[in-house]
């Protein structure tokens, strides 16, 4: 069998005892392993680090409910190591964080919206004091999923900032567009009963 002579490691030539000596985990002999990976290797088990990593590769494939399970439980036993090595890994990957950020971003968008809605509402009918109604309180218009002129809004006073009721848009547009005159409003009534 022929040995492949690639190089992954090209340090100084480290024997076991020195390098256990010093303290050290992984020692360098410059020699390739039996598979061929001139590369470091451990000094507990002689093993190759490449060849580890790829028999951890290829353990981690075969078992991913088992790995999913002893990672979890790595990082809630060693947080900071965990921390530490995330804001490596952030500091070397910027772009791929960057990519992730905007592709969640995109995927999450429809949901994000939607729990912004539910939020919002929850909010509105608890300055309300009352839930909100499927009709306007002025006009009595139903509101229609996906319309928005049919739409039932929180309606509140401009100069005092409190809740008057649950109206339409139309309604809603219409007083805005007023300004809330009462006087011009009156106006239009008596303009509407010549006209007619």
């Amino acid at each position: 069998m022929s040995i492949d002579t690639q190089n992954f490691y090209s340090g100084p030539i480290v024997t076991r005892s020195e390098a256990g000596g010093r303290g050290d985990t992984h020692y360098f002999t410059g020699k390739p392993c039996s598979k061929g990976h001139v590369a470091e290797r451990f000094v507990s088990s002689y093993g190759c680090v490449v060849c580890s990593a790829q028999s951890s590769d290829t353990w981690h494939a075969n078992n991913p409910e088992k790995a999913r399970s002893k990672v979890k439980k790595y990082n809630q036993t060693n947080p900071e190591k965990r921390k530490e090595s995330v804001e490596k890994w952030k500091a070397k990957n910027p772009e791929k964080i960057k990519k992730y950020r905007k592709d969640s971003y995109e995927i999450n968008k429809d949901e994000r919206l939607s729990r912004a809605k539910r939020a919002s509402l929850a909010r509105a009918e608890k300055l309300a004091g009352r839930p909100k109604p499927g009709n306007c309180e002025i006009c009595n218009r139903l509101e229609i999923p996906g319309e928005v002129k049919s739409r039932i809004v929180f309606d509140h006073s401009h100069t005092s900032g409190e809740f008057r009721g649950w109206i339409c848009h139309c309604c809603n547009i219409a007083l805005g567009h007023v300004e809330d005159s009462m006087e011009v409003l009156r106006k239009m009534i008596q303009y509407l009963r010549v006209v007619a």
